[in-house]
């Protein structure tokens, strides 16, 4: 697969701020949850979402796919 460098730019940027986020204490936390919760040790549970309205979270149009033009 070919990117344009702007591509390439825009997912430099996307997996920078991936990296950074995920250095986040909170995720070492909810790791730290889910290891408790499956060991059977008693703490909060975690809660996990499998289905995500997306279509009520794109209020301003940031969710909007945008396809490649070729």
């Amino acid at each position: 697969m070919h990117f344009s460098p702007k591509e390439r730019e825009i997912l430099r940027g996307l997996a920078f701020q991936y990296r950074e986020l995920s250095k986040l204490s909170v995720n070492s936390e909810r790791a730290q949850r889910m290891y408790q919760t499956n060991g059977l040790t008693h703490t909060r549970p975690p809660v996990l979402l499998a289905e995500i309205p997306w279509h009520e979270l794109n209020g301003s149009g940031e969710l909007t796919l945008h396809r490649r033009r070729y």
